[in-house]
């Protein structure tokens, strides 16, 4: 948590990494990267993909206030990549920072209760664009009310939305290098190896099933979710847990580990962590054995 600084007393900002509950005041949609942020507030779409063929593009957000009173919103937009902890890190501009190009519309405004307003989006390269992936990172910051003038602590909001440009045929090639137990308490945690070396990012899209290893059907025996977005609530039978795996995004030239939680709490005993889905322009299927400790 950042201190206030003096311009910005008595509002609190809380910081929230990338890919946490929704719950914030700073958070970065994608991917994952797709959270919304507070209650109050919808940000859709959580991030926009385009092409860039050597004409003007044109795209836009809609922020809707669902809450009872009226919020001011700042826009900006920033030049980005992630550090080595998957955070969001920003960067200084380029000619070639998709941030350049953007022209934003409005960037200043209220939103009333019930209302939402849309934020238009113009892409102009002023250079000629290299070929493959450009990132911007558009941001919707709360200001401060002029209402709110006493030392009452008042929680405002930063939503950060990728946009991502690109130019001429990428490539989305990503490999998994492997996948590792990183605890072995009742709650266990894995590390998704994944390199992406293509032109454009990759992303881990599918789902996992945790089961007991005595009744592990192996994995042409295993199900795709039927759920929204891939999950179920309805476990296949006999199953421990089950999920999405996680979508952070792995920028091009890069290699990262994406951290999987297993919920809900599992006894103590073997298992199989059976993934299904795709990394890149590859289908993915891996079964991983491992155990939860009797001493958690």
């Amino acid at each position: 948590m950042l201190a206030p600084s003096p311009q910005s007393r008595p509002w609190l900002w809380s910081i929230l990494r990338i890919g946490l509950g929704p719950v914030l005041a700073l958070a970065v949609s994608d991917s994952a990267l797709a959270q919304q942020p507070p209650a109050q507030i919808a940000v859709s779409p959580p991030r926009i993909e385009l092409e860039l063929a050597g004409r003007p593009v044109r795209e836009h957000f809609r922020l809707s206030n669902l809450g009872n009173e009226p919020v001011d919103v700042q826009v900006s937009v920033a030049n980005w990549d992630l550090d080595e902890q998957n955070q969001v890190r920003l960067l200084p501009p380029t000619e070639q920072s998709l941030d350049q190009w953007m022209i934003m519309n409005p960037t200043r405004f209220t939103v009333m209760p019930g209302e939402s307003q849309v934020v238009r989006i113009g892409i102009r390269p002023r250079v000629r664009p290299a070929p493959g992936e450009h990132r911007a990172m558009v941001y919707f910051t709360q200001q401060p009310s002029g209402e709110h003038v006493d030392d009452r602590l008042h929680i405002l909001f930063r939503f950060g939305a990728a946009v991502y440009a690109y130019v001429g045929n990428v490539t989305r090639r990503g490999t998994l290098l492997g996948v590792s137990q990183d605890s072995d308490d009742r709650s266990p945690r894995f590390l998704f190896d994944v390199e992406s070396q293509g032109d454009a990012h990759v992303r881990l899209n599918g789902q996992y099933v945790v089961w007991p290893e005595s009744v592990y059907p192996g994995r042409p025996g295993t199900l795709i979710l039927d759920g929204p977005g891939g999950t179920s609530t309805r476990l296949p039978p006999s199953a421990a847990a089950a999920g999405r795996l996680p979508t952070t995004p792995v920028l091009p030239g890069s290699r990262r580990n994406l951290p999987l939680a297993i919920a809900p709490a599992l006894p103590a005993g073997a298992y199989v962590l059976d993934v299904k889905g795709q990394l890149g322009e590859k289908d993915l299927a891996r079964a991983v054995p491992f155990t939860v400790s009797a001493g958690h």
